[in-house]
């Protein structure tokens, strides 16, 4: 498990994360060197934290970052969120180097980590009803989960940036709030 660390204040921003990485093999071995920030441009201070899966595919994140960051040059943005849509838009050209195992794996994970947040969503909803004296029947657990899943659906709906990732998400949303409702809906 990772962890990392924001502070941002009105003057500064830091960021640190621990150095361990966890390999699976004939059994899981913890290493306490692995780098997890990497700065993004060579002209600006802007930096990606990672966590989870060490590498893009084939390629280890610090390789992509570096490529990265020796592609742009010195070249600048105005704003980090055009800095994340760049550094996004390059590892889309990177897919080509993504099986398509490793591709729907991701997906997947992508999905597990969508759906572990909205279960422990609909668990902090129901703790805050049940203090409240809300009785919680099948109808009014059904109304906390559509509740939940809309507002992620709505949360992914104004994403940017990461448009084919959130679509995923989003889809799987909606997908599951159609259930729920007894409904049936796709993503856009």
């Amino acid at each position: 498990m990772t962890a990392e660390v924001v502070i941002l204040n009105r003057e500064a921003v830091a960021i640190a994360a621990d150095s361990a990485a966890t390999v699976v093999g004939r059994g899981p071995k913890i290493y306490n060197s692995a780098n997890k920030l990497f700065a993004l441009s060579a002209v600006e201070p802007v930096a990606v934290m990672i966590y989870g899966a060490g590498a893009f595919g084939p390629i280890p994140w610090e390789t992509v970052v570096k490529e990265y960051r020796r592609a742009r040059g010195a070249r600048a943005f105005a704003t980090v969120a055009e800095h994340a849509a760049d550094f996004i838009d390059y590892l889309s050209d990177l897919t080509q180097h993504v099986s398509r195992e490793e591709q729907l794996e991701r997906v997947a994970m992508t999905a597990r980590w969508e759906l572990d947040t909205v279960r422990g969503a609909v668990e902090q909803a129901m703790l805050v009803a049940s203090a409240d004296g809300a009785g919680l029947d099948n109808a009014a657990v059904t109304e906390l989960i559509l509740g939940v899943l809309d507002a992620t659906i709505e949360q992914l709906a104004h994403s940017e940036g990461l448009s084919g990732i959130l679509c995923i998400g989003r889809g799987l949303m909606v997908r599951s709030r159609g259930l729920w409702a007894g409904e049936d809906h796709v993503c856009d």
